[in-house]
């Protein structure tokens, strides 16, 4: 009989652990927040210590073996990862992996990644792993796994660590393909645009996307294309992002999140299509979406103090939880406080109706500062 609980680790584990839920399972979530949504759902919330860096190491594994897997059927994980795979397999070696192995994380955030797609001849941006005097103000500077965007910076004539690669910069949309790999086969999820909330210090911060857009035919063939090549090439199997740049004639490839992505939120139904590809199974994959989600991270724009008795608006989710009833809630200036989602009947009313919740959850929060 099919063990029937999960183990779900990433920055915020929300959105996935409410798919497992829906599915029928009980979950134990690892991740950076411990929300209220997340705390209500989970058998055993979790929190471990993340920053710029990404996950603590040490206290990530202090959680981890403390958790009880004798009764797990596996783990699903996000994008704590990306830049330590070591990690990933650390965790393999303790449990069963329900997505892609540690050796495809690691070749698909590094400089073989490049190299691959070079021998496809796929098209992406100009990239360097050391600074020259090629470059200018034209070039961003980006960390190999760097997650979130906040690792992306514009280049300048300075001293950089070992663990980055120089990119130059494509104007154009930001926009993702989500897919389904099994059995050397890649099946369209959704195509979805990407939204930033930029600061002078983060300007490719990410904030969320928008699910379900309508891309011309041109660009959903190019990224269906280098979705099929890669899935054959790194044996890639279940839920799996591809970010490009689309200018609108040309696409450009930025790059593989072989792991679970932050959009897949925006679409019901994918967990079931996920084990299943994960565990060799066959997959029965719907595609026949009638609406458009779209989800936004609210960020802090100033140091502030949720007391307890704020009214959340019903359309707002990942909220940070008190230590108790009588305790408010602190969340430092660029911290995340919560996010926002819209449902409607195309993407582009989606996206209206989200910017128009962000600006009423901005003001509700400025009236306690």
């Amino acid at each position: 009989m099919l063990n029937k609980t999960l183990v779900i680790i990433a920055p915020s584990a929300r959105a996935y652990a409410q798919a497992a839920v829906f599915c029928g399972f009980e979950v134990i979530t690892l991740d950076a927040f411990a929300d209220v949504q997340t705390r209500a759902i989970a058998k055993q919330a979790c929190q471990f210590a993340y920053d710029s860096h990404g996950v603590n190491e040490a206290d990530f594994k202090r959680v981890f073996l403390q958790l009880d897997l004798t009764r797990v059927h596996g783990v699903l994980y996000g994008s704590c990862f990306d830049s330590k795979p070591d990690l990933l397999r650390w965790v393999a070696q303790r449990t069963r992996l329900l997505g892609n192995t540690p050796e495809v994380m690691q070749g698909a955030k590094s400089a073989a990644f490049f190299a691959l797609l070079d021998r496809f001849e796929i098209q992406h941006p100009d990239v360097y792993f050391q600074g020259n005097n090629q470059m200018c103000e034209g070039w961003l500077v980006k960390q190999f796994g760097g997650a979130g965007g906040t690792h992306v910076r514009h280049y300048k004539n300075n001293q950089y660590p070992s663990n980055v690669y120089f990119q130059r910069k494509i104007d154009g949309e930001p926009v993702s393909l989500l897919f389904l790999a099994h059995n050397s086969t890649a099946q369209v999820l959704g195509f979805n645009r990407q939204l930033l909330a930029p600061t002078d210090e983060m300007p490719y911060r990410f904030a969320g996307a928008v699910g379900n857009i309508r891309l011309p035919e041109q660009a959903q063939y190019a990224l269906l294309e280098v979705a099929q090549q890669l899935t054959q090439a790194l044996g890639l199997r279940g839920m799996n992002s591809l970010d490009a740049i689309w200018t609108g004639s040309a696409l450009f490839v930025l790059e593989l999140n072989p792991r679970l992505s932050a959009t897949c939120a925006l679409y019901p139904n994918w967990l079931t299509a996920h084990l299943q590809a994960c565990v060799g199974e066959a997959v029965c994959l719907s595609r026949k979406l009638h609406h458009a989600c779209a989800e936004m991270i609210n960020y802090a724009e100033f140091d502030m103090t949720i007391p307890t008795d704020f009214s959340w608006p019903n359309w707002v989710t990942d909220t940070p939880p008190a230590e108790d009833k009588k305790t408010s809630v602190t969340i430092s200036k660029n911290q995340p406080v919560c996010s926002v989602r819209a449902e409607a009947d195309d993407a582009e009313a989606a996206y209206i109706l989200l910017q128009q919740r962000m600006i009423s959850l901005k003001k509700l929060l400025e009236s306690i500062k």
